[in-house]
């Protein structure tokens, strides 16, 4: 599966706002907005990849090879860092944008050092 950044920003974003420390199951996502538009697999896939990346820290339960439920305990601060990185929609945007306008795909790492530098260049640092 293919991993979707746009989906790994909504996840973050609505952690942090809803405090969706609690039992992520296909059941439950269905009731955060932000998460509706991307199918159940593709955000379970998600929050095992935030798992991996060290930007949420909790349980998960993997059923048949993929995360079937997972325990949210807490965002990391490395996931804190990242999300604070990307939140603003016109730096989000201006980066995607450039991305696919160029190279087409580039990791989280780049794609943040990238969010930082077109932050800067609007703050005029």
């Amino acid at each position: 599966m293919k991993l979707d950044n746009d989906c790994i920003r909504d996840f973050l974003l609505t952690l942090e706002e809803t405090h969706l420390y609690e039992n992520v199951s296909t059941e439950h996502l269905e009731k955060y907005k932000r998460l509706n538009k991307y199918p159940k697999d593709q955000v379970l896939y998600t929050i095992s990849k935030l798992f991996e990346a060290g930007f949420i820290n909790g349980k998960k339960l993997i059923i048949s090879g993929s995360i079937g439920k997972a325990w949210i305990s807490e965002m990391t601060w490395s996931g804190h860092e990242f999300l604070n990185t990307i939140r603003s929609d016109n730096v989000w945007k201006e980066a995607k944008d450039k991305v696919s306008k160029t190279v087409g795909s580039v990791s989280l790492t780049t794609l943040s050092e990238l969010a930082t530098t077109i932050a800067k260049s609007m703050l005029n640092l």
